[in-house]
């Protein structure tokens, strides 16, 4: 009898390491995934508000250059494809951030995983 309760004993021990070792994994692609999701929302914001806006200011100059004849073709060209490269990144962070957020309710096991629309599930995009 005495080996039938060290075994049950030895056996508890190993489910209780199994448990802790997947609570640490769920832990940690908990915190990845969110780390991920806050890191890309952010990403897109500087997009929207400094990147893309900055690129179409420059574009809009070098047009405004070529057209006065002060800039040359392929200034023009560069700042156009400056600013078509920001939209694709930027494009390619909303991606980003909508696999993080997968990623999170999947580690969280729901839909949503506590982040609300406002915060950046909905990420603007603004046509410049």
């Amino acid at each position: 009898q005495s080996f039938g309760v060290k075994e049950m004993q030895s056996d508890l021990l190993m489910i209780k390491a199994e448990y802790k070792a997947k609570e640490n994994a769920v832990l940690f692609d908990v915190n990845d995934a969110y780390a991920r999701v806050i890191a890309n929302k952010k990403l897109t914001e500087l997009y929207v508000t400094a990147f893309i806006p900055q690129a179409k200011e420059a574009m809009d100059a070098a047009l405004k250059g070529y057209e006065v004849n002060t800039t040359d073709l392929l200034t023009l060209l560069d700042s156009q494809r400056m600013f078509l490269s920001f939209k694709l990144d930027y494009f390619k962070a909303i991606l980003d951030f909508k696999i993080a957020l997968a990623d999170l309710e999947k580690a969280c096991g729901s839909d949503s995983a506590g982040v609300k629309e406002s915060d950046g599930g909905n990420i603007p995009y603004e046509n410049k």
